[in-house]
């Protein structure tokens, strides 16, 4: 249940999804938020190409920041795993990013490939 905060209304939902696509919606928010591809190439080297483990995922929150700006606040810690560095992420993301990211075509959508 929702209930009022000093900053903001807080509801704790949970969200599943298939494999593969909260890795690629954080893959995508590091590129963008960094504006080069060297986290986000990290982050996917600490997946070990197979995605997120049994017991890993991604916990984000959408929230006020200290400004009072709608940001997405995302945590990330991977396991240490044989030969490959452990990689976290904990950041506000700015609301304009998220926006943005939500509003790139679908590769796959038959409609947006013949115009």
């Amino acid at each position: 249940m929702a209930q009022k905060h000093e900053k903001a209304l807080v509801s704790e939902n949970v969200v599943v999804s298939h494999q593969t696509v909260f890795e690629g919606f954080v893959a995508m928010v590091l590129e963008k938020f960094d504006g080069n591809n060297a986290r986000r190439d990290a982050f996917v080297a600490s997946l070990g190409n197979h995605g997120f483990g049994l017991l890993e995922g991604v916990k984000m929150k959408i929230q006020l920041n200290n400004e009072g700006e709608k940001v997405l606040h995302i945590d990330f810690d991977s396991f240490e795993k044989e030969g490959i560095p452990p990689f976290s992420f904990h950041e506000d993301i700015p609301w304009n990013i998220v926006e943005h990211i939500a509003k790139l075509p679908d590769p796959l959508d038959e409609k947006q490939t013949e115009e």
